[in-house]
């Protein structure tokens, strides 16, 4: 089994670059790695409540709330982006 990180760096305006991340975990799941998520600098405002509008991110938080259920044992954010982009750790998916 290998281990994999899935780093998401960019704000949600490019909903296909998260979508395709958010793929490419889902698949890591399938075949059975051990998968571990990071949102760090602009990519946690992918975590914000109603991001899923967004193009090309419809059905993001499904998605992402389909990681732990299928085996993702690891996923975090950077605090420091947190703060920085004003986001509540609260209000976070």
């Amino acid at each position: 089994m290998a281990r994999v990180l899935l780093l998401f760096t960019h704000a949600p305006h490019d909903g296909s670059r998260a979508r395709e991340g958010l793929d490419a975990g889902l698949a890591a799941l399938a075949f059975e790695h051990e998968l571990s998520v990071l949102f760090a600098g602009a990519g946690v405002a992918l975590l914000r409540p109603g991001v899923q509008g967004t193009t090309g991110l419809r059905a993001w938080t499904a998605g992402l709330r389909a990681l732990p259920v299928h085996g993702a044992n690891r996923i975090g954010a950077d605090a420091d982006a947190l703060a920085m982009h004003g986001i509540d750790p609260g209000t976070l998916l």
